[in-house]
């Protein structure tokens, strides 16, 4: 068996393991959300000043 093939299937299969780390769906929902609102009020903030 070549171990190559065996590691770019690991590989393949789980991309998703490279950049994010193990959270679910809604804490990433919440986090970008979050970030979201933050960015908008100092963008807000910035524009009206």
């Amino acid at each position: 068996m070549n171990p190559y093939t065996q590691e770019a299937r690991d590989a393949i299969s789980v991309p998703e393991a490279w950049y994010l780390p193990p959270m679910p769906l809604a804490a990433w929902g919440c986090l970008a959300g979050m970030v979201a609102i933050v960015a908008l009020y100092y963008w807000l903030e910035r524009r009206s000043a």
